[in-house]
Formats: structure tokens, sequence, C-alpha cells
């Protein structure tokens, strides 16, 4: 397949379709279906000097035109070089030139105005070779000609798309479908094994229809990660999560495993030296630069403190202070009950041997107090941490906020 540029004025295109040379009703093509006030609004645009959509054509093998896209332009402008209906001069944004053209056609038409309109120039793209298409583009062609083709308030129902598509083509092909089910205010049913159109479509489009025993049954999937194990496709992490230092990584991997170990699957924890870098990240990468997400989760202490123009990306640990507070709070308030849990005997005598560190310095002295590593420490302090049911609370609070940046999209 061949794409050929080509710039004709109104006035070829005009003598093109009068000599049968460009087909506007090819069988694969439907017929005039745009309304009178859509028309007037295309000749608008032109007279105004504003681009218009490029065109597409099929050159067929008797060199004949045959449209592809664009098949409602070219009709309005025809139907309108043939006086077929007047100039509406009260489109907005209003116009004292085309205001004064109210009522008029295309034959009456001041003579500066009707010249400058004949060689008004069209983007135009002549496909050719179109016999030698790969299946890919006989599969990309054939589903682009079901969505130009779609009516109004329609089903559509399509049967794995994804066929002979590369992956970033089914990721551009489920955007456009979305985009064109809502322009025509369609409804849409396919059948996908796809990670790319499923991950597009968003969970509340997705249902799992599997069978049991006799029966089939369907059901709607919590996480995209679990609608693809179920469908046998391995996971891919296409979420990345930045958090201040080693500790918050470790709570945050044992938060989210909690409350639902897919959403553990589905991200990276990549702890970094401070919410300062996490800031510099996040501005550095915004939203829109990759397909892959990157957020940020901050200790609670930094609330209302992260820069304008990323907090739609960050989210926050549960509480208000920093994770090591948080845990040394709970240790003081309750060692008697903790104590046990982390296997310290002494667990009191070395929290007042630890009283003069930082929180921070705090937490690594503690764990080396206690033999332990920062890992080993780590399971024991959240298992107690969160059996508090207000601890539980705070936990449930921070991770809910934490999905809606998570399933938030990321163009």
């Amino acid at each position: 397949m061949k794409l050929n540029h080509w710039e004709p004025d109104l006035r070829t295109i005009s003598t093109w379709i009068q000599d049968g040379e460009i087909d506007l009703q090819p069988n694969f093509q439907r017929g005039d279906v745009w309304p009178l006030p859509k028309k007037r609004k295309l000749i608008d645009t032109v007279l105004r000097g504003w681009s218009i959509p490029p065109i597409h054509v099929v050159v067929t093998p008797s060199g004949t035109l045959e449209v592809l896209d664009g098949q409602q332009r070219l009709t309005a402008i025809r139907d309108f070089m043939r006086d077929d209906f007047p100039v509406d001069g009260s489109v907005e944004p209003f116009d004292h030139s085309i205001e004064e053209l109210h009522g008029t056609r295309y034959s009456n038409l001041p003579l500066t105005m009707r010249r400058a309109f004949d060689q008004y120039t069209l983007r135009v793209f002549r496909i050719t070779d179109s016999r030698t298409m790969g299946m890919g583009e006989l599969a990309a062609f054939h589903l682009w000609w079901a969505l130009k083709n779609l009516s109004e308030k329609t089903v559509l129902l399509l049967e794995e798309p994804e066929s002979y598509l590369s992956p970033s083509c089914q990721t551009a092909f489920a955007i456009i479908l979305a985009q064109r089910a809502v322009q025509m205010k369609a409804f849409v049913i396919l059948t996908t094994h796809s990670p790319a159109i499923i991950r597009e479509a968003g969970l509340h489009n997705l249902r799992f229809l599997y069978r049991d025993g006799r029966n089939s049954l369907l059901s709607n999937p919590k996480r995209i990660e679990a609608l693809l194990n179920g469908v046998g496709i391995e996971t891919r992490t296409d979420t990345i999560l930045l958090v201040e230092d080693q500790a918050a990584a470790l709570f945050t991997g044992l938060w989210l495993a909690h409350f639902d170990p897919m959403v553990a699957i589905g991200v990276e924890v990549h702890p970094l030296k401070g919410a300062s870098n996490i800031n510099k990240l996040l501005e550095a990468f915004p939203s829109t630069a990759s397909s892959v997400r990157i957020r940020g989760l901050y200790d609670g202490d930094q609330k209302g403190q992260v820069p304008r123009g990323i907090e739609h990306l960050a989210a926050f640990l549960p509480g208000d202070v920093c994770l090591e507070a948080m845990y040394r709070k709970m240790l003081a308030a309750d060692y008697d009950r903790v104590g046990p849990l982390l296997g310290i005997a002494d667990l009191a005598a070395i929290l007042y041997s630890l009283r003069q560190y930082e929180d921070h310095d705090w937490f690594v002295k503690l764990a080396s107090a206690a033999n332990l590593t920062i890992e080993q420490l780590h399971l024991p302090l959240f298992k107690a941490w969160i059996s508090d049911q207000n601890n539980l609370n705070l936990a449930k609070q921070a991770f809910e906020a934490l999905q809606k940046i998570l399933d938030s999209n990321r163009y």
C-alpha cells in the first residue's frame, strides 16, 4: 500500500465529481446523511479559509477514486457548488463579511468570494496498491470502514478485533473505537484477548465470560490484572509508585497486599531519598509522557506540601505523620502488647534508650537493638499496627485514595 499526498482546489474536485472520476458512494460507503445545518457549517468553514480534515481516497485499478473517508464533506461541497442550498450567515462566531452573504447561493457569490472558494485547497491522500496490503493493513482498514460507516444509536459487534494488529495499533484502535462510539451514541460489544484493548477499556466496561459446567457465567473483575490472569495472559507492571525511603517501600507492599494482592502485583515500588526527589521525578515525567503511570506516594506528613501541578499524581500513606513516627507512637502507647509480637522482651527499655533520636534514625536503631533487619522488623510492626481498628480505618481510607490515582486515565 502507498499513500500519496495531493492538494487539489475545490474547482478541480467539483469537476472530477461531475465527470465521475471521484465516486462519492462506493459499495462500502453509506448514503448522504448529513443534515443541512451541518453542510452549511462546513461551507462556512471554507468561506472563512479555515482548515477541514483531510480526505482519503482509494485509487481503483481503472484509475477512478473511491472515497474512503470524507464522503460527507465532499457531498456538502458538491451540493453547495450546484446551488442546492445557500450560505448561512448566522453561524457562530459571527463574521460581518459572512453575515452579508446570508441566503446567497454559490452562483450568486461576489466574484472575489467565489474565486477564493474555488481556489480553496483540500488535503487529499490517495491510497494505491491496496491489493498488495498485508493482513495487518487489511484488518486496520476493515475496522476503519466499520467505524466510519457506524450509524447513530446502533449496536456494533466485534469479535477479536486485535487479529493481525500490533499491540500499539490495538491500543490506538481501542481509543478511536471509544471516541467513535461516543460520537455516534452507539453501543459496542466486542470479545477480546488483547491486554492492550482490555487495559484501555477500563474496569467499568469489562465483563469476564466463562463456563461453569454447562452454564455460561458473567462476572465483574475488580482489577485489570485479575482479569488478565483469568484468561491466561501474563500481567505486566504498568505503574511505578515513588516513595520516600525503604521503610515506606516495605510498608507499602504489606499495605497493598492486605487490601488487594492484585494491586500489589501490578505496581513497582521505588524508594527515593525524601519527598523532594519524588517531586522532581513527577515534574520531570508528567503523566502524559509515557504509557507507564508514575505516581508519588508520600508519607502522611507531606499532606498539603506537594507542589502545584503534580497534586493529581500524589497519594499519601495512612495518617498525618511520617511512617516511623506512626510506628513510634504506637509502640510508646502499647509496648506491652506489641513487645511479644516483635519477640522483644525488654521493649520499654529499648524505647527509652532511643528517645533522643529523630524518627528515621530511631527506626534503624530499633531494628539494630532488637537484632532484626529492617525487613524483619516491618512485618510484625505492620500486623500490630493494622490490628487496631482505628488504624485499619486509616489504612482503608488511604488505600481508596490511592486507588483513585492508580485507576485514573494515564493519558
